[in-house]
């Protein structure tokens, strides 16, 4: 038998250091992924009693799964201070004579929220006025009935 015994090698201050720094870069990492997800992303809705919405939440997935039965296509545009919807139906026939109000807010707070009455100014092409900031913008459109459809959409600042 030989009495052979490896040398450990010593705890030093270096090697704390060492893995102090790794802890931290992996905190910081995974911090600046959330941070950047987080931004990239849906901020979700802003209601003013989030007991209320929630009790009312399934009647809003039920209104919001039934609107695709119509078919309707919508698209927003925001530029020059001209919000403009275009509405089509299943077949991509303009939709014609809608009585549309849009409710424009940030997705993530309820401070500059802006109701544009829309009229029709061409075979299913609705606008109004609104001035904008750039950035992630949530409509919500309301026809006189009282039927609502969200869209998302962004406007970007015009180029001077």
């Amino acid at each position: 038998m030989s009495d052979f015994i490896p040398q450990e090698s010593p705890f030093t201050g270096r090697k704390m250091l060492l893995i102090i720094i790794s802890f931290f870069a992996v905190i910081i990492a995974v911090n600046g992924t959330m941070l950047t997800l987080a931004v990239k992303t849906f901020g979700g809705l802003v209601v003013g009693n989030s007991y209320v919405a929630s009790q009312n939440f399934n009647a809003d997935i039920a209104t919001a799964q039934a609107q695709p039965i119509r078919g309707w296509s919508l698209d927003i545009t925001a530029r020059d201070g001209l919000v403009t919807v275009t509405a089509l139906d299943r077949d991509g026939t303009a939709l014609n004579g809608l009585n549309l109000s849009l409710t424009i807010a940030r997705p993530t707070h309820g401070r500059s929220t802006v109701i544009v009455p829309l009229s029709e100014q061409a075979a299913g092409i609705y606008s109004g006025t609104a001035t904008l900031e750039s950035g992630q913008w949530l409509g919500t459109l309301t026809t006189a009935d009282g039927q609502t459809r969200s869209l998302t959409f962004s406007h970007a600042r015009p180029a001077l």
